[in-house]
């Protein structure tokens, strides 16, 4: 019998606009074929993500990361 997998809930940072940035949660998601799951021990943004910060624009920034691999792809 295989019991049903615990949802795990991970925290990220979304530009909300009007230069604010919250700190959301959603469920894990688990790496499909030729993916790893990756914990994020550091995080950078760069000099485009800071414009779009001054601008207001929602977006989820942290193209530039540094991590772990938790689980590896298929």
């Amino acid at each position: 019998m295989r019991w049903p997998r615990k949802e795990v809930l991970v925290r990220y940072a979304c530009f909300d606009g009007q230069q604010q940035i919250s700190i959301l949660q959603c469920a894990q998601p688990m790496p499909l074929f030729g993916e790893v799951l990756v914990r994020v021990t550091a995080c950078c943004l760069c000099g485009s993500e800071l414009r779009v910060w001054r601008n207001g624009w929602p977006v989820t920034p942290g193209h530039e990361i540094g991590g772990v691999v938790e689980q590896p792809g298929h």
